[in-house]
């Protein structure tokens, strides 16, 4: 063979496969959400942060995306306190208040097709109560 077909071939070989990597690797297909137990108790330093990640069509997070989701407070708003919300990075962080409650957050974002919703149980600290 000559060496520019060698080298035509090798350029086409090279190319589909960053394409293929670009697809399956750093394409958005779904977003989960990492939180702990959806539970806070009502003593002013209780914390909770939820976190969207960014899956890519092999199940693992997208290298180098950002998940770009808004979290909105949706009941409850009176019962924590919004430590941090970042909608570029999808990390929403909240403080109980010293109220028991409930709080509902819906997270939505453009790689969902319905936002999430999550209820937080805010419970009496009974510790509190006897000292």
């Amino acid at each position: 063979m000559d060496k520019s077909v060698i080298i035509l071939i090798s350029i086409s070989i090279a190319g589909l496969i960053l394409l293929a990597g670009h697809h399956y690797i750093f394409s958005i297909y779904e977003l989960t959400y990492n939180h702990p137990p959806l539970k806070l108790f009502a003593d002013g330093q209780s914390t909770l942060t939820i976190e969207a990640i960014p899956v890519n069509s092999l199940g693992m997070k997208a290298p180098l995306r950002d998940a770009n989701t808004t979290f909105v407070i949706v009941e409850g708003i009176e019962l924590v306190e919004v430590i941090l919300n970042d909608f570029k990075s999808g990390v929403i962080k909240i403080k109980a208040k010293n109220s028991p409650g409930k709080v509902i957050i819906k997270g939505s974002s453009a790689f969902s097709m319905l936002p999430s919703s999550f209820e937080i149980t805010i419970e009496p600290n009974y510790a509190n109560l006897f000292q």
